[in-house]
């Protein structure tokens, strides 16, 4: 699941978690920072954004919410809706109406067309953008000629990355 590639890390944990309900009730009590906590979340489809929002968007302790429209590691939703502009703002849209936290809209890392998605976020609600995600690849161990993760491809993150992500902001 997890591959050090000498710059950085290929990861295709995908977005694992126990749960919105689990989360409410067993690990948001137990967090006392110093600081602002964002909670960041994840779907399959639009209303499964919108629910998590309804749950969330009003809780103590919730200060901020990420919208993640751009994990590369799973099947469905996510990367699919951040890269197009009107899936985009469909779901920050559907958050924004469930909850008056600021919204952060987490965008894949879009070489073409990243400046549509992200004004689509801004019009419909966010309050600011992340940019980006990890980076969509593959490392391959050539001596067994086999993918080094399991599910193939991953998502980069590391120093390799930097230089990719300034130039898109």
């Amino acid at each position: 699941r997890v591959a050090d590639v000498g710059c950085g890390i290929l990861n295709s944990i995908g977005l694992e978690n126990v749960g919105c309900e689990a989360f409410i009730a067993d690990k948001l009590p137990a967090v006392h920072l110093p600081c602002k906590c964002f909670a960041s979340i994840g779907g399959d489809t639009v209303d499964e954004y919108r629910q998590l929002a309804a749950l969330l968007g009003g809780k103590p302790g919730i200060d901020a919410i990420e919208i993640n429209v751009s994990c590369p590691n799973v099947a469905r939703g996510c990367i699919a809706f951040g890269s197009d502009p009107a899936t985009t703002r469909e779901v920050v849209r559907a958050v924004r109406a469930e909850t008056d936290r600021p919204l952060i809209a987490k965008l894949p890392p879009l070489f073409s067309g990243l400046e549509n998605v992200a004004v689509a976020a801004c019009e419909a609600g966010a309050d600011a953008l992340v940019v980006a995600n990890t980076y969509p690849g593959i490392a391959i161990d050539v001596e067994v000629e086999r993918p080094l993760l399991g599910n193939v491809s991953g998502g980069l993150s590391g120093r390799a990355v930097r230089p990719l992500s300034v130039l898109l902001v």
